[in-house]
């Protein structure tokens, strides 16, 4: 029986015309989809929880400073961004107006969250990754389980979906929003937790 050959980037284009309908119902007025890029066969998927201010501007994930720090510590770990699949539970900005009439992120509420998982989890359907990185306690939530403890449980490994072995760790704008001593010591669990991804990668 002749298999029909898989064609993920008409898969994953589908898939993101339809995700550009929802956003238009869902997200912030003004907000803009902010879709994931990177390999479509990546071997290792990282997941943040949404996008910020940068990444709605250039309409690319990680490319602010959480996202330069990101790239160095890749870089560090022998892990071409190229290479991976990067993306966000939520694809679109949360964000809250301040006093001062100034837009600020937010974190993405539970309904936001759970409008966009099923996105997500097709969008990793189609890549196949081995690996999933989860960056970030929403993230984690979202993926690996709704009590997931970020301080206690970064840098374990667990099944994910689809097969995949699942990790979560900081993500890279706690490690810029906390103390400098905090932060030292955040970056090296960081780094830990990237070089780890590294080994399982090579054998995966």
């Amino acid at each position: 029986m002749q298999t029909k050959p898989v064609n993920k980037s008409g898969e994953m284009k589908e898939l993101r015309n339809r995700a550009e309908s929802f956003a238009a119902l869902s997200c912030e007025p003004g907000s803009t989809l902010v879709w994931g890029e990177g390999a479509l066969d990546a071997k290792i998927a990282f997941v943040g929880e949404a996008p910020g201010d940068y990444e709605t501007r250039l309409g690319r994930p990680f490319v602010g400073p959480a996202g330069q720090l990101f790239n160095r510590e890749l870089e560090r770990a022998g892990i071409d961004r190229a290479e991976v699949w990067i993306s966000n539970v939520v694809k679109c900005r949360p964000i809250t107006i301040s006093p001062s009439g100034r837009a600020v992120n937010r974190a993405p509420t539970r309904n936001e969250v759970a409008g966009w998982l099923p996105y997500l989890l097709e969008e990793l359907k189609i890549i196949g990754p081995h690996i999933i990185v989860c960056l970030g306690a929403i993230a984690a939530m979202a993926l690996i389980s709704r009590d997931f403890a970020i301080t206690k449980q970064r840098g374990q490994w667990f099944d994910g979906p689809l097969g995949a072995k699942i990790m979560a760790t900081f993500h890279p704008s706690y490690i810029l929003r906390v103390t400098a001593a905090d932060g030292e010591e955040q970056q090296e669990a960081f780094r830990t937790d990237l070089a780890e991804v590294k080994k399982l990668s090579a054998v995966s």
